[in-house]
């Protein structure tokens, strides 16, 4: 091997580097698929879920409203409530779900609460109430 061999071998792992980095900047769907195919293949393998985050102001008339609504919070099996802030026809608080949202609305149904979710507030009351 000659002293020009030896410059120019980094030099071309290089280009190809950033010529693979460039292609799959260019089409991300390629890395995706990669990943997804991983994942796939193995059963032993699970993606972790985030956990959900919700903050909520819950609607409430009185206190025995109040206590109907957080014993049935306390009930629902992978729901961390925190509560924000209390007021006499109100709280604010912070739902932390190991779910989706569909999975968290249907629990909350079935505990007799109406979780209504939009883009400017959340708001969680009894049903009927």
């Amino acid at each position: 091997m000659n002293f020009k061999q030896l410059s120019c071998r980094p030099i071309l792992l290089l280009i190809c580097t950033a010529v693979a980095m460039i292609s799959l900047l260019a089409c991300p769907s390629l890395a995706e698929t990669r990943q997804h195919v991983t994942l796939s293949t193995s059963d032993k393998i699970s993606p972790k879920t985030t956990p959900l985050n919700v903050e909520v102001l819950v609607i409430y008339a009185n206190l025995k409203e109040w206590r109907r609504l957080r014993t049935a919070l306390d009930r629902i099996q992978g729901l961390t409530v925190t509560i924000r802030a209390v007021s006499i026809d109100g709280a604010l608080v912070l739902m932390r779900f190991e779910g989706n949202i569909v999975e968290l609305k249907t629990l909350l149904a079935r505990m007799g609460l109406d979780l209504n979710v939009s883009h400017h507030k959340n708001t969680l009351k009894l049903v009927g109430a």
